[in-house]
């Protein structure tokens, strides 16, 4: 834990950001494991500060030491935000737009999970055929979301599927450090 939260700490610094783009990411991804990691503690009774606190320190420190052009105040927004929706979630959920939202947020996962591996080779490969200002590039968009909606589909769902049928059928899950 130590070590994660030390590469998160030195993501924060712009001249290791910058040569380093894999460690500033860290750290915006530390973000939203520490709002998981708050919603597991809070349910199972423990304390939630210590990981709302390393949120909001990176998010300070990236302030002092990246600067305004910083993504990661943004994330740790973010993650607060949703930490502090999740209480909500049910009524979110009975929303007319709650459907809109839960599609939503399932394919902006599924993107997540592949974004390196597929969708910045797509991005590097489309941005080169295609300018920007293109409305051909709206396409490319849509190829992007769709690419995500795949995923959950054939992938995510087939996947949460099989690991409940162990959940239910007894069989040990794997080894949680």
């Amino acid at each position: 834990m130590g070590l994660w939260l030390l590469v998160a700490i030195v993501g924060t610094s712009a001249l290791i950001a910058g040569t380093w783009p894999v460690v500033g990411g860290w750290a915006e991804f530390t973000c939203g494991a520490c709002a998981f990691v708050g919603l597991v503690a809070q349910q199972e009774k423990r304390r939630v500060w210590p990981w709302l606190s390393v949120i909001i320190a990176l998010s300070v420190a990236s302030r002092t030491m990246v600067g305004p052009a910083s993504f990661l105040p943004f994330s740790g927004a973010f993650a607060l935000a949703l930490f502090w929706l999740n209480r909500h979630d049910a009524r979110l959920a009975r929303l007319r737009a709650g459907a809109w939202l839960a599609w939503l947020g399932a394919t902006s996962y599924s993107l997540y999970l592949i974004h390196v591996p597929v969708l910045s080779p797509l991005r590097n490969v489309l941005g080169r055929l295609i300018p920007i200002q293109s409305p051909l590039f709206l396409f490319a968009i849509a190829l992007c979301i769709a690419a995500g909606r795949l995923f959950f589909r054939r992938i995510e769902t087939p996947s949460e599927s099989w690991r409940k049928s162990l959940d239910r059928s007894g069989s040990p899950g794997p080894a949680v450090p």
